[in-house]
């Protein structure tokens, strides 16, 4: 794991968001459960096969365990920037991710509330929804999650 020698220097929201992506990309269970409420929901967008509300952390869990399975390799992400207010914190980054042989690049805005330092409600928005929408499509979720 990589030091960032900013980090004392970042809101907690920032360093909450960063500890929760690296922590998504190093399919770490134990650290993404501390980020996440036990009542958060996560909420997906589109006409794909994921997109929906996840409500608790046991759903959400399970929407990350069927993205684990989508993937050739964990998901990697660039986050560009963080912004803060008084209980969000938006995260404007790209991910990459490996599904089947195809490889995309996805500009996206993740919106985070926060309640007692825990994150409580994520909404994702991509850039190219309809790019995210054909690689998530309904098909290929189901035919790469029912082996």
């Amino acid at each position: 794991m990589v030091r960032d020698e900013h980090a004392e220097q970042q809101h907690p929201y920032q360093q909450a968001v960063r500890r929760l992506t690296g922590a998504f990309t190093a399919q770490d269970r134990v650290t993404i459960e501390d980020v996440l409420d036990p009542a958060c929901t996560w909420r997906v967008p589109g006409r794909n096969g994921l997109a929906g509300e996840y409500v608790g952390r046991p759903a959400v869990m399970g929407l990350f365990t069927t993205l684990r399975r989508l993937f050739a390799v964990p998901a990697q992400f660039e986050i560009l920037d963080i912004a803060v207010s008084q209980d969000r914190a938006i995260a404007y980054q790209v991910a990459v991710a490996v599904v089947g042989d195809r490889t995309v690049r996805m500009k996206e805005c993740m919106v985070y509330r926060f309640r007692d330092g825990k994150v409580v409600e994520v909404d994702e928005f991509q850039f190219d929804q309809a790019t995210f929408d054909e690689v998530f499509s309904a098909s290929v979720v189901a035919a790469r999650t029912s082996a």
